[in-house]
């Protein structure tokens, strides 16, 4: 996540670490690090032991030009996904993928061109990923699956759909244009299927309650802070 929000916000970031364990019960990942303002890793610290980092970045105003509104995610209207379903995702319409969808026992098939009829479901166009305000509103109203249509640098696709799906607790469905695949990332923020090569159908188990599971670490809720960040993007103060 430290290289998009460095990038999304158009600054450079500091982030400083643990590393080793704690009262022999909580582990710490280290890797503190300093990204430039375009999220590029100046510098990188290691896992285990302390270090000292230094690297240069640049101050001044942020990259980052953002409208005084956040772009608009399109919903679907229907019934909600079921509390859990096996989805399939291609790159492209095909009957045969279709039917082999139904052979993996998918109840619900999305490919770039058709998405399913629920109001669980948005489509999101990168300049909506790439705003960490626009998809605030919509999950807090009910959606748990977003369906990006990507064509932004390949380095940075998994980046944003993983923070994404992270940090709203919802499954993100991508697919990537200039790569002609397919991804799907769950609300841990881990890739669990994708496509590639001659691989061109994949499918994943949507389960409703892992998108209800907003409490991730003792006293950290992230819908808590969700409602926060939405009261001042409503406010005009993001």
């Amino acid at each position: 996540m430290i290289a998009v929000r460095a990038r999304e916000n158009g600054v450079p970031l500091v982030v400083a670490n643990k590393a080793g364990v704690e009262a022999r019960s909580v582990a710490y990942c280290g890797k503190s690090q300093i990204i430039a303002a375009d999220g590029t890793v100046v510098a990188l610290a290691p896992q285990d032991g302390e270090t000292i980092l230094h690297g240069t970045v640049a101050i001044g105003a942020p990259l980052v030009d953002r409208t005084p509104e956040p772009p608009a995610v399109t919903r679907f209207a229907g019934d909600p996904l079921p509390d859990s379903v096996r989805i399939a995702i291609a790159w492209h319409a095909d009957p045969e993928l279709r039917a082999l969808a139904a052979v993996a026992d998918a109840g619900v098939v999305i490919d770039p061109h058709a998405q399913p009829a629920s109001d669980d479901v948005a489509l999101v166009d990168d300049e909506a990923m790439l705003d960490p305000r626009a998809l605030v509103g919509p999950r807090l109203s009910g959606v748990r699956l977003f369906v990006w249509r990507a064509s932004i640098d390949a380095r940075w696709v998994l980046p944003f759909a993983r923070t994404r799906a992270a940090e709203l607790r919802a499954y993100v469905v991508v697919f990537d244009s200039p790569r002609r695949r397919a991804l799907a990332i769950d609300p841990d923020g881990t890739v669990v299927c994708g496509t590639f090569g001659e691989l061109e159908l994949a499918a994943f188990a949507f389960d409703r309650r892992r998108t209800d599971a907003w409490r991730v670490a003792p006293e950290t809720d992230v819908r808590e802070a969700l409602v926060r960040v939405g009261h001042l993007i409503s406010t005009g103060t993001t």
